[in-house]
């Protein structure tokens, strides 16, 4: 059901227009009872007075006029607002609809679509609904713009420049508007935007679902979907890189895998499953489908194989696929099996440890976690983190390798191979004791980076690895204090470039790292790849010296994920919910839509905008975070961690076994309404099996509740 918000000159009408909607598999719609209530404008002409285009009144004595112009390089808008609802101020968007005056005359040649979720004092643009010599309408026929939802409750049409009126003057003029949507903010909605009407819990809720829907979805970006990101504009998310990439298969199943929406579910099936062809027979997968080396054949990268079994994992776990799990089992053992018992990684010890050139012979000095050292090719990149030259052992590589065999588990849970089972449980123990033996450091109360070939730390203060590694559940409650006192500033490590405050000096991230790279050399080299020279270098004056780059002092956004969810973890709502909160302060200025020049004239401080799509990781703090939805081979769990400040918060579209569930979750209970159920899956929800288009609600057990697919 679609809902147009209209005014009529004597009465206010709400108008329902129920058609097919083939936009979002979205739930039902709540009562509405609201419109437009109020429009404004830059100005206008005599009689021809904003109000008009919401009067439901149609013809020359009915239409909103601009100032007169002499020229048309002007510009000019009409605002239009939505009412509010018990729902809330906010509201999802999925069109506007513009209806000329009756000749057509006087419609913008250039303009945009822009909403706002803080009564007009910031505007947002939709990337897709900005338009440069839009043809002339030749009458009053309805203009409809269609796009993937938004949520706001002020619709802006911006133009920039203007048409004649046949009189020789040039001016913006409209007989109606129409705005359609949904009454509740999508896919998030809680108790702050139901009782607040101003104020941050106004719009936190907007501005997460935007932020999923910028960043996450990107459905409404105009992006070329390809390696490097966006073309125009250069400020645009990004959902996926054109082909399988395995570096992010794991992003898209977190950020995706659960939502039922038309377009991404094909994205999550084709760039996840399908990184299984793209692999060589001694099971490592390939970078991308283009090759097995990283971008531009830079070097092999060996978090690969873990991040492409954790995303297949979880989607498995989502989904529920098991007639392409029995497909593909063996396969997907030999990309476990290349990082278990090949000879550079021997994970089989409990550690993954890089001592060859991507397979034997052993002892090529590639990925040996030493000094860059370019005269014999050694100290090069092994994983995501491609100018830092984790190897031997490295701790990224093995976090990620602990995740991927929990993540394993789950897969031979599906199977029955209940004997794979316990020996990956055992696997997992195994490596996250050998992980916390070898690089925690006591003394600084951190995690290092790396131990080399030679036995030589290295340690640059890694934010993004103390954070991610307390997401994975790889630190105790004790360690994780402590790598809070020192993110948070309460205790300064000596040596560290940026201590206190400054970590977080960008306030929606903190920095990726704290010692800065070109602060330690040996023997001339850098622990940096490539080093001194070409356009990578962190020597003084080249482009990724501190603060220039966001792997030396800079931030990548995506960090804030594994900070928040760890602050849940470890610290409480309440603490995560502060930080999450000082985050969205920053995206509700400009949609973090922020690519500031670094060294070297290049656009390296962030990485939030382009080729970042792990940037819409952020907003699934609200579904994974504080509803606290998880799955596994068997059933879905829900343990709801709640900031005080929110009784209640609601995620709609919910893809679980091909059912669409909108699940809300308080303190005490939670509930589950199933909106779509094609195949009729019947669950076990607590104890009573739930079938068709269920409606149930269940207290919390034990701090969780479960759902379980019967049949």
């Amino acid at each position: 059901m679609v809902c147009s918000y209209r005014k009529n000159s004597l009465m206010s009408v709400f108008i329902c227009v129920c058609i097919a909607v083939f936009l979002i598999n979205s739930p039902a719609v709540a009562d509405i009872s609201h419109d437009l209530v109020d429009a404004a404008a830059s100005s206008h002409y005599g009689d021809w007075t904003p109000s008009k285009v919401i009067d439901g009144d149609n013809g020359w004595g009915s239409c909103w006029s601009s100032a007169l112009h002499g020229s048309s390089y002007y510009t000019e808008y009409i605002v239009v607002k939505i009412g509010n609802t018990s729902s809330g101020v906010n509201h999802s968007i999925t069109q506007v609809s513009l209806k000329p005056r009756p000749d057509g005359k006087s419609f913008p040649r250039n303009f945009c679509i822009q909403y706002s979720t803080d009564a007009g004092t910031t505007w947002y643009t939709i990337r897709n609904q900005q338009y440069t010599d839009y043809p002339a309408p030749p009458n009053n026929d309805w203009i409809t713009f269609s796009f993937d939802r938004v949520n706001g409750y002020f619709v802006r049409i911006l133009a920039t420049r203007l048409r004649d009126d046949g009189c020789g003057n040039y001016c913006f003029q409209l007989d109606e508007v129409e705005v359609d949507g949904f009454d509740q903010t999508w896919p998030f909605h809680s108790s702050l935007s139901a009782n607040y009407t101003s104020g941050y819990q106004s719009y936190i809720d907007a501005d997460t679902s935007n932020m999923f829907s910028v960043y996450g979805i990107a459905k409404n970006e105009i992006s070329s979907e390809q390696l490097g990101g966006p073309t125009v504009p250069q400020l645009g998310g990004l959902c996926f890189f054109g082909g399988p990439l395995s570096s992010h298969t794991h992003i898209l199943s977190e950020k995706l895998a659960w939502l039922d929406h038309w377009w991404t579910q094909p994205i999550v099936q084709n760039n996840v499953r399908n990184m299984l062809n793209y692999r060589d027979s001694d099971g490592y997968i390939w970078t991308s489908d283009e090759g097995p080396m990283y971008y531009e054949g830079e070097g092999y990268h060996f978090d690969n194989n873990s991040k492409f079994l954790i995303g297949v994992s979880l989607l498995n776990c989502w989904d529920g696929n098991v007639s392409w799990l029995n497909s593909n089992i063996d396969a997907l053992r030999s990309v476990m099996n290349y990082q278990m018992s090949n000879s550079g990684l021997q994970g089989n010890t409990g550690m993954l440890t890089i001592d060859c050139y991507y397979r034997p012979p052993a002892g090529q000095p590639d990925n040996n976690g030493r000094f860059f050292n370019p005269s014999i090719g050694e100290g090069e990149a092994s994983n995501y983190w491609d100018s830092w030259p984790f190897g031997y052992k490295s701790a990224y590589d093995d976090m990620y390798f602990y995740a991927s065999v929990l993540g394993m588990k789950e897969l031979e849970r599906q199977m029955g191979a209940w004997g794979n089972v316990a020996w990956y449980t055992s696997m997992a123990s195994t490596i996250k004791t050998s992980f916390n033996n070898t690089f925690w450091d006591s003394s600084k109360k951190r995690y290092i980076g790396c131990v080399d070939i030679d036995g030589q730390s290295h340690d640059y203060g890694f934010t993004f690895l103390n954070l991610e590694a307390m997401y994975y559940g790889l630190a105790s409650q004790a360690q994780a204090d402590d790598i809070f006192s020192w993110l948070d500033g309460q205790r300064t490590i000596s040596g560290d470039t940026s201590t206190g405050s400054d970590i977080y000096a960008y306030t929606w991230a903190p920095r990726s790292n704290t010692k800065s790279a070109e602060s330690v050399t040996q023997s001339g080299h850098y622990w940096w790849y490539p080093g001194n020279s070409g356009n990578n270098s962190c020597a003084p004056g080249g482009p990724c010296t501190w603060n220039n780059y966001h792997e030396n002092g800079g931030a990548i956004l995506a960090e804030s994920y594994y900070d928040v969810m760890a602050r849940i973890k470890y610290k409480g709502a309440n603490n995560a919910f502060t930080r999450l909160k000082a985050i969205m302060a920053q995206y509700h200025l400009d949609e973090l839509r922020r690519d500031p020049l670094g060294g070297g004239g290049y656009y390296w401080k962030f990485g939030i905008t382009g080729e970042y799509p792990e940037s819409g990781l952020v907003p699934m703090v609200y579904f994974n975070g504080f509803m606290g939805v998880s799955v596994d081979a068997f059933q879905m769990t829900i343990t709801p961690k709640l900031p005080s400040e929110m009784s209640y918060l609601t995620c709609q579209s919910v893809l679980y076994r091909q059912a669409t569930l909108e699940i809300t979750v308080t303190n005490s209970d939670v509930h589950i309404k199933c909106t779509n159920n094609p195949q009729n899956r019947h669950f076990d929800f607590m104890g009573t099996t739930v079938s068709g288009l269920f409606d149930e609600t269940k207290s919390l057990s034990g701090g969780s509740v479960t759902l379980v697919p019967v049949y």
